[in-house]
Formats: structure tokens, sequence, C-alpha cells
């Protein structure tokens, strides 16, 4: 099952992702749900009702996956997979890969079957959830396997808007 979860407010850099989703067969299991942005509890609270229900692929609402780097996390054995992606730094700074983000994510079946998502997922929050999840897995002596690169349309002029935009 691949879960998003659409911010409004953010629609620009959205479509690249929403007609990606809506171009899969139904056997992928997309699962999407649009909230306002100040809803901080809607994408945890999103995964821990779809856990230990079968592998669940997180795509965030800004990753531009191929069908090809789904399918590799599909059909991969290791329990915790994702892909990279580059995140806007500041206008000075530029971009900086991160390498262990929830961006493009999967947690194998087996994974949430041995694993209780409100430790996991132990947080009310979107706020810093990615270091929350990765607070847990090294506590717990997980690693990522990683698969390379996915495209993020999360771009250093989006910075300003995004600042304008925080309703929290």
């Amino acid at each position: 099952m691949i879960l998003t979860v659409f911010v409004k407010g953010y629609e620009k850099r959205e479509i690249e992702t929403k007609e990606f989703l809506l171009s899969l067969p139904e056997e992928y299991h997309v699962n999407m749900i649009e909230v306002e942005r100040n809803n901080l509890i809607a994408y945890p609270q999103f995964v821990k009702d779809n856990w230990n229900n079968e592998d669940l692929i997180l795509l965030e609402h800004d990753i531009v996956p191929t069908k090809e780097q789904i399918d590799a996390l599909l059909n991969c054995n290791y329990d915790l997979c994702n892909y990279s992606y580059y995140i806007p730094i500041s206008a000075n700074n530029g971009y900086s890969l991160l390498d262990t983000g929830l961006g493009l994510a999967k947690f194998s079946l087996n994974f949430q079957k041995n694993n209780d998502v409100n430790s996991v997922f132990n947080t009310n929050t979107f706020i810093n959830i990615d270091a929350k999840v990765n607070e847990y897995l090294n506590a717990h002596n997980y690693k990522w396997h990683n698969h390379g690169i996915v495209k993020h349309n999360h771009k250093v002029e989006d910075l300003v808007e995004d600042y304008k935009l925080k309703s929290f």
C-alpha cells in the first residue's frame, strides 16, 4: 500500500506526485488524503491507521518516484527501505542530501508486526517525524536499505513561500 498525505497550499509542487499516483494500477493500493496545512496530526495518524495490513510505502506529497522505484521497494527483501533526496537548506547553502528521510520509504509487513506503530511513530505531529522515526530505528539497531536518489519537488526558492504558509 502506498500512503500519501497531500497538503493544501502546496499544490504546485504536488502535481507530479498526484499524477504519478493516479497512473498506477489498482494493485498498488494507493491511499491518498488531503489535509489543511495546519493539521499537524494527519500524517502520523494516517500511518498508524494503516499499520499491520501490508507492506507500507510512504510517499510524501512532493516526492516524484518512477514506477520502477516503487517496484524496487516492493520487490526488496529488506524490511526497511528508502530513497535519498535533496532538501533545500537555504538560498545561500543550496541543498543537502537526506538519506534517512521518509519521503519514499518502505516498512515491510514483517517489520510492522514486530514493532509497535506508536513506538516507531512516537509523535502526534508531522514536525520532525523523520527524526522521531530514525531515533527509534537507531535505538533498536535498525538500518535503512537505501535504493538511491528520488526526485524531490521542494526547491530553494520555495523556502520563502513555505515560511509564509506556516500556520503553526
